[in-house]
């Protein structure tokens, strides 16, 4: 299994839609559901800083993440632009594989 953390910084005045489409219901998720190999995803807020949000998204394998990607990339990229005015920063910071 691998998890992918994912770190943003959001606009104020865009938190509850933020929160709304990167929840474990949210957009991203249902969009990333429609694989078998996806696991799921954990929305986290920072407790000290609260627009300083990351996601962790859970698949199967990196092979199945990766196919995912490649056979969904245009929809990926689309949903990417749409919510591109949520955060004024977005930072990949990896994939895990789970010991």
């Amino acid at each position: 299994m691998i998890e992918i953390l994912w770190e943003y910084r959001v606009r104020g005045d865009r938190r509850d839609e933020f929160e709304s489409v990167y929840a474990s219901d949210g957009r991203w998720s249902q969009f990333f559901s429609t694989d078998s190999a996806y696991l799921g995803t954990v929305l986290m807020r920072d407790v000290l800083d609260g627009l300083r949000y990351s996601t962790l998204d859970r698949w199967t394998s990196r092979a199945a993440y990766n196919s995912f990607r490649d056979s969904h990339a245009a929809e990926y990229q689309e949903i990417d632009r749409a919510c591109a005015d949520l955060t004024t920063d977005e930072r990949f910071v990896g994939i895990f594989e789970v010991l």
